[in-house]
């Protein structure tokens, strides 16, 4: 049994190619056809113009339904390769708000998060993810990605190692695990939130 041929971008922009030469062929077909029938106005030349005209509708909403089906998927892998590609800090936070993330920085700093070096000096390793899940649920974070790479990201960024249970460092280092981070626990900032409010909200929203 033969192996379905993987769907790659290359095979898509070659499909897409194949679509639009076969629109233009089509049209060239129909208005050689049509002006040919033309020349003899018969009832019979009447009746076959009007066959290739609904022929030449069909074949090209099909056409451009094949068409448009092969453009989504490209969107789609495009997509997807983003999600799938290294994430940075930056790329984290919605463009308005990128700006603003020194001043984010610096609050963390102010209010003894992080040090002068950006690490992590608090004993809590689950209060960057509610930071995390409140700057998401007020729209400053991005929600397109996926909340492990997007977590160890923003972790990583604090000198945090975010880790799966069963894959622990060799070497010593600030860690955690993958199960502490995106826990329900990890998530709740309800008890923070006022705090969090006075110390960064104000920033994303200022001019």
């Amino acid at each position: 049994m033969e192996k379905p041929n993987k769907i790659t971008k290359t095979s898509l922009l070659s499909h897409l190619e194949e679509i639009q030469l076969k629109i233009i062929n089509s049209r060239i077909e129909y208005e050689t056809s049509y002006t040919h029938l033309q020349q003899k106005d018969t009832a019979e030349n009447s009746h076959l113009i009007d066959n290739l005209s609904s022929d030449y509708k069909k074949n090209i909403n099909a056409l451009g339904l094949e068409r448009h089906k092969t453009l989504m998927l490209l969107k789609s892998m495009a997509i997807e390769q983003e999600k799938k590609k290294m994430l940075t800090f930056k790329e984290l936070f919605k463009s308005e708000h990128v700006p603003k993330i020194d001043f984010f920085i610096q609050a963390l700093e102010k209010n003894g998060f992080i040090n002068n070096k950006n690490e992590w000096i608090k004993n809590n390793l689950s209060e960057p993810a509610r930071i995390y899940f409140y700057l998401k649920e007020k729209g400053i974070i991005k929600t397109i990605y996926k909340d492990t790479p997007a977590l160890k990201c923003f972790y990583k960024q604090f000198g945090i190692t975010v880790y799966e249970s069963n894959n622990k460092p060799k070497e010593e280092c600030l860690c955690t695990t993958r199960e502490n981070v995106t826990s329900q626990f990890a998530k709740d900032f309800s008890s923070n939130e006022y705090l969090y409010n006075r110390y960064f909200s104000h920033l994303f929203t200022q001019k």
